[in-house]
């Protein structure tokens, strides 16, 4: 299949052609993609979940990101983005036969959001049941990402449990709370040295609430528990779904087939990165801003695993649960699992992440019971 007809099949023919009608404006200067003008004004601010995840086919299993961005806080490209595309790349490869059952990735160097990327996709094997895929994340001839991940032909189990999904309120009773701050760099399909750069102030392709009873709708006021966070347990109940147009006209299709779920688990994978790490920093009361008992002078994800279980549908709400047992040496390990409405646990993930911390207050070991918190008694 030609990179035209992926492209087309992943994103349908209505984001193919407003790609190849119009021009970006980069500077005082219009560059032409196709024969038609394509202007930066055409270009959502908002990014969205497909825009996150898109990769364009550049030869036999290379594949080039259209777009990145980073967060005002962090030092290059967000880690969930890199996942996330390097997910996609391995599913262009596979046998459409298999469905995406676990990955394994580290992050090896901070990604340049104005430099593309090109994602390397090796096989590994293909077996009868299993076929395992590496990809590996390139900027200027380095490695800034490398990632394994194993597919599995569907298969009946007759050994089945899982944990019990949080008692919590449904995310109506929440105030949307999550807000990034950074800079989204769309690339030129023809030079991809030249960019248009977006300053983020809206989504990044996700709609997350907090469930905490601080959060609730009823409250007096929402907080922003990015920047001024109250010492807690490191364990949080988190909403979220891929953020769309008002118009859904840009919705990941239905989860139906098996080609149609790999693309809704490669959005999860881009949406479990989010609020993960800070679950670490909770007993601490530390902050970007140094409000409380420290400022927080680097975070950044080392690595990132995820198990899927069960079919998963990013348009819909899903609940994460976060909770850090531990946290040392200037690292905090997290373990997260995915629910959907109906309690079914879709996926597991499991991270550890660099926390440096500036602060003024004597080192102190703390211990935490497990007490996870439900908001519904």
């Amino acid at each position: 299949m030609g990179g035209y007809n992926l492209f087309r099949t992943f994103f349908g023919n209505g984001i193919l052609n407003r790609i190849s009608r119009l021009p970006y404006l980069f500077g005082k200067r219009t560059v032409r993609v196709t024969s038609r003008p394509f202007s930066s004004e055409t270009v959502s601010s908002e990014l969205l979940i497909q825009d996150a995840i898109d990769v364009v086919p550049m030869g036999k299993n290379i594949f080039r990101s259209k777009e990145l961005w980073k967060p005002a806080v962090s030092r290059g490209a967000f880690g969930g983005q890199l996942a996330s595309q390097a997910l996609y790349a391995a599913s262009m490869t596979i046998e459409p036969r298999f469905v995406l059952n676990s990955l394994h990735s580290y992050f090896l160097l901070p990604g340049n959001i104005e430099i593309p990327v090109e994602y390397h996709v090796q096989d590994i094997r293909t077996g009868r049941s299993f076929a395992s895929k590496s990809v590996q994340a390139t900027q200027k001839g380095k490695v800034v990402f490398t990632m394994i991940c194993s597919f599995h032909v569907p298969d009946e189990s007759h050994v089945e449990h899982q944990y019990l999904m949080p008692k919590v309120l449904g995310p109506e009773n929440y105030n949307q709370d999550l807000i990034y701050e950074g800079t989204r760099n769309v690339f030129n399909p023809d030079s991809p040295n030249e960019f248009v750069s977006l300053p983020i102030t809206k989504s990044v392709g996700v709609d997350g609430r907090l469930a905490s009873e601080q959060n609730l709708v009823s409250s007096d006021h929402s907080n922003d528990f990015t920047r001024n966070v109250p010492v807690s347990d490191p364990h949080r109940l988190w909403w979220f779904r891929g953020k769309t147009t008002p118009s859904n006209n840009n919705k990941i299709e239905s989860t139906a087939s098996i080609d149609t779920q790999m693309k809704h688990q490669c959005a999860l994978a881009y949406l479990s990165d989010f609020r993960l790490l800070f679950t670490s920093t909770l007993p601490h009361g530390v902050s970007h801003n140094g409000a409380n008992k420290g400022k927080i002078s680097m975070m950044a994800s080392l690595d990132h695993s995820m198990w899927f279980h069960s079919p998963v549908n990013v348009n819909e709400w899903l609940l994460y649960e976060m909770e850090s047992p531990r946290a040392v040496s200037g690292r905090g390990f997290i373990s997260g699992r995915v629910f959907d409405r109906n309690g079914v646990m879709v996926a597991s993930i499991a991270q550890e992440g660099l926390l440096r911390v500036t602060t003024e207050e004597e080192k102190v070991t703390k211990f935490v019971k497990n007490n996870k918190p439900e908001l519904i008694k």
